[in-house]
């Protein structure tokens, strides 16, 4: 089996060394080769439902506001960017540009009215979601009724919930064939690898064998991966063609019956009424040489992975623009980090360029923080803005009538100089600590009328207000109520901070708020309780472990992606399988409605949604996964895209079903059973809280799967990959108690949404011998092992992870070599701080090819990847650390070693 990753970049040349260069098993890829890493007419909107959405309210108070008028001198000119082009059209006929501009005036999106928001809100009260799924169709008249066409009437066989099946399936199925050779025409209309990993690529017939296999079938969806064009599909007023009863849209793997006049349902085979616009089509197999006259249908059913114009159906409110509400730590320690000052440049900065994109309908509003929570009134057209101080965080309230977030193209003078002056503002500011909590809060409530995306900037503790840690230590010592003396009182439970945090994160995420947490201080901020606000609501959370940030390039580029990379918005995912399968667990940073749904309120090119799936031994029916050779998921993604246009991204997959488990066994995904390894090993850690339980999670989990796969040979290529990326996670920052607290959830809540490429590249990192890279005429970046065999004094090694590159400098590099490269007479003479500054100044061969080679490894996981440099023996510990094969000291076993505890007993005894 081949590896499931994408192809190189374009001028990355080199391979890696294979580890096991006399293993004949062709299972899996080596671990050790380089990777690589529309305007159309919208759909009539719909009024708001019932709810106070934009309602006029009595305004609230102001005593207890502190009121600030800030004069602005300085006009910033008009940017001379126009924004980005519109998007090309769509694939078949042209598409009228007719969009609506939520967010522009008269879009139904008015600003929150000026109320108090204090405990008595009900911050619980359901929210209409941003979609809903439309009316089933009325059921069909009982078909056996209806007028047989031309040729003998087939036999109906109704069950008792009504839906029919045709007995005799041996009928034209587009992509399809009845025969045994069917597979090879699936793999043309499957979902491609770009977007759809599975861990095992041919499924187990029954439970017994998905037992006995001790594998775990996952299924892994990058929906908004940027690597291919995905077919436009507009359909206009006419409803899109689904299933009545489960509701899946038709698909390249549905069936005709003989007649052509109704179509059999892939996932759950409920007949369906076929309409005449797919008689063409399904009179032909794919590759036949016609021509259908409907080029949507052609796409509809020969492509995995179609696009669909959404219409009014799918929605209950106008389209969400793109919102963004920058909330900024002003407290003395951002200051004197320069943290401010290096995020108010770069928004600044991004508007300038364009970089917000759509800027006639995006909308952006600016918040700081420290003790207090500060509003900036903005006002078209004026020079100066109003700055309100709430002090009082025990009893919120937004002070404003409006203009806190304003659309973009009308105010982008005013933010300009709003971001302009503020560093200059709070330059002088003494206040330490932080109320990040009651902040968010303030945020939330200042747009939760429209949603959106909360990007938040702290370098302190949450030490005052709401999910502080001065209050989670109170709620920890607070006695619970008696109700010994009065037995008619009920008990009150109480209300951890940690569940605060959850039921706070669950209201955004209903609100279709998302939240983006970027931590800029090495201080403890406890983030095992405020990592929910993220991976609740389809968010991330940024790691920035430095005291000083006037040249953190990895803060500014992973804003700037953040705002400028494709990010689709008030989305909700559903992922259904055929019958006799079920669904065991779902992974992501997203928030699950009911069984099935997940809700997504943003969602970008960079997050990935994992399921976990078996046969369903329950399901009580004759059509259970062994009786089928083909087993299908079908992914919905309900979005609004940045444009206003609604849309359904429908993915399509057919995986084989076998009854071999050998079969089974020789199909196996290893970078896609790792990447589930790792999930169920930080679900066993938020669950037990203990790091030692999800160690014996991932130990376990490979000592299994080693033992099933010992069938294939003890020298089989995919166990010893297996065990080597599982090292590599035992022994990284992630699973070992002697790093950072933060920086272990950070990691974690990275990775429960990421791509898979990522996580094989942190457990096991790239190693490369920059010396002979340097010495020879062409850049090919051939991988070592991870072991300190690879390694002499006398050269230079680059290691990337994913998360830095450490340059790692031999104490006998020749003084030749030293002043070719870094521009210093000896290695005693080399400061490492210097260097990445001076390698950008130089411009000797040696200096240039070192920047290509730094940015080859970077294109492979955008945004930007910090470079370190380590001398040896000095603090040169990290380094050390990723040479996994070898002891380290997070775990003092070498490769061989570990790999001979999960091994079999009898495997082991036959190498002896």
């Amino acid at each position: 089996m081949t590896s499931n990753r994408p192809n190189d970049r374009p001028g990355y040349t080199g391979r890696a060394t294979n580890p096991f260069p006399n293993s004949q098993n062709q299972v899996h890829q080596s671990p050790f080769a380089n990777t690589a890493p529309p305007h159309s007419q919208a759909a009539q909107s719909l009024p708001y439902p019932p709810g106070n959405y934009g309602q006029p309210m009595n305004p609230a108070p102001l005593g207890k506001v502190a009121r600030k008028n800030i004069i602005l001198g300085q006009f910033y000119p008009p940017s001379a960017s126009q924004g980005p082009p519109p998007p090309p059209p769509p694939m078949g006929a042209a598409q009228p540009a007719v969009v609506n501009r939520a967010g522009a005036p008269g879009s139904g999106y008015a600003n929150p009215p000026s109320v108090h928001f204090t405990a008595s809100l009900d911050y619980s009260a359901q929210v209409p979601p941003a979609f809903s799924e439309p009316v089933p169709p009325p059921k069909m008249d009982e078909l056996g009724q209806q007028v047989p066409g031309p040729g003998t009437t087939r036999p109906v066989t109704k069950t008792a919930a009504g839906q029919v099946f045709h007995e005799n399936l041996a009928a034209t199925t587009v992509g399809f064939k009845p025969d045994d050779s069917a597979l090879d025409s699936v793999v043309l209309m499957n979902t491609t690898k770009n977007f759809v990993s599975l861990s095992v690529e041919t499924l187990p017939a029954t439970d017994q064998l998905y037992q006995k296999s001790n594998l775990t079938l996952s299924y892994t969806i990058a929906p908004l991966n940027q690597v291919e064009d995905v077919p436009l599909l507009n359909y206009g007023s006419e409803p899109i063609t689904r299933c009545k009863s489960c509701r899946a849209y038709i698909n390249p793997f549905v069936r005709t019956d003989p007649s052509k006049r109704f179509w059999l349902c892939n996932l759950c085979e409920t007949s369906n009424e076929l309409q005449g616009k797919y008689l063409s089509a399904f009179n032909h197999f794919y590759g036949s040489n016609h021509s259908a006259g409907n080029s949507e249908v052609d796409y509809e059913l020969k492509c995995g992975v179609v696009e669909y114009i959404a219409s009014a159906d799918y929605t209950v409110r106008p389209p969400q623009p793109p919102v963004y509400l920058f909330l900024i730590d002003v407290s003395a320690n951002a200051v004197n980090s320069r943290m401010v000052e290096m995020v108010c440049k770069t928004i600044k900065e991004l508007i300038l360029e364009g970089g917000f994109g759509t800027e006639d309908r995006t909308m952006v509003g600016i918040m700081t923080f420290d003790t207090s929570v500060h509003f900036y009134q903005i006002s078209q057209g004026m020079d100066n803005f109003q700055l309100l101080i709430v002090s009082d965080l025990e009893d919120l309230f937004l002070p404003l009538p409006g203009d806190i977030v304003v659309n973009l193209e009308d105010s982008s003078q005013e933010l300009l100089k709003l971001l302009e002056a503020l560093p200059l503002l709070w330059k002088e500011t003494t206040v330490n600590g932080s109320s990040m909590g009651s902040a968010i809060r303030s945020a939330h409530y200042a747009m939760k009328h429209v949603g959106g995306k909360l990007v938040v900037f702290t370098s302190s503790p949450c030490m005052y207000g709401d999910f502080s840690m001065t209050a989670a230590q109170k709620a920890a010592t607070e006695p619970q109520t008696s109700t010994v003396l009065n037995l008619n009182k009920k008990p009150v439970t109480k209300v951890q901070p940690v569940e605060k945090c959850k039921d706070f994160s669950a209201t955004m995420s209903q609100t279709q708020t998302s939240l983006d947490l970027f931590v800029c201080t090495p201080q403890q901020l406890n983030l095992e309780k405020l990592r929910f606000f993220a991976t609740l609501t389809s968010g991330n959370i940024y790691y920035y472990p430095y005291k000083h940030h006037s040249e953190n390039r990895k803060l500014v580029e992973e804003l700037r992606h953040l705002v400028k990379r494709t990010t689709v918005w008030e989305s909700v995912m559903r992922i259904r399988l055929s019958k006799g399968w079920k669904v065991t667990n779902w992974f992501g940073n997203c928030f699950l409605r009911g069984s099935d749904l997940m809700v997504l309120p943003t969602t970008s090119e960079d997050h990935t949604y994992t399921i976990t799936f078996a046969p369903d031994a329950s399901s009580g029916t004759t059509n259970t996964a062994a009786t089928k050779k083909v087993m299908y998921i079908q992914t919905a993604l309900l979005h609004t895209n940045s444009y206003g246009e609604r849309r359904i991204r429908v993915f399509n997959t057919a995986i084989p079903v076998s009854n071999d488990l050998g079969t089974v066994l020789n199909s196996v995904n290893v970078e896609a059973l790792v990447y589930n390894m790792l999930l169920g090993a930080i679900k066993v850690n938020y669950t037990s809280g203990k790091l030692v339980d999800a160690r014996s999670y991932l130990t376990g989990s490979c000592s299994r799967v080693t033992s099933s796969m010992s069938i294939l040979g003890s020298t089989a290529d995919a166990v010893r990959v297996l065990a080597l990326y599982v090292l590599g996670l035992l022994k990284s920052a992630l699973f070992t108690e002697e790093h950072n607290h933060d920086l272990r959830v950070y990691l974690s809540t990275k990775f429960r949404s990421c791509k898979i490429d990522q996580v094989i590249l942190y457990a096991y990192p790239q190693l490369y011998n920059l010396t002979n890279e340097l010495n020879s005429q062409e850049l090919l970046l051939q991988g070592l092992p991870l072991a300190l065999e690879s390694l002499v004094q006398e050269c230079c090694y680059l290691l990337f992870n994913g998360e830095y590159v450490l340059l790692w400098v031999g104490k006998n590099v020749p003084n030749n070599f030293m002043q070719a490269t870094f521009d210093v007479p000896s290695f005693e003479q080399l400061n490492v701080a210097l260097v990445p500054h001076a390698l950008e100044q130089m411009s000797t061969p040696n200096a240039h090819k070192l920047r290509m080679a730094l940015e080859t490894l970077r294109e492979r996981l955008p945004p930007y990847v910090p470079l370190m440099v380590l001398k040896q023996n000095e603090a040169d510990g990290l380094f050390y650390a990723n040479l996994i094969q070898d002891k380290t000291q997070g775990m003092m076993v070498t490769f061989q070693e570990f790999f001979n505890s999960v091994q079999p007993r009898s495997t082991i005894q036959l190498n002896r």
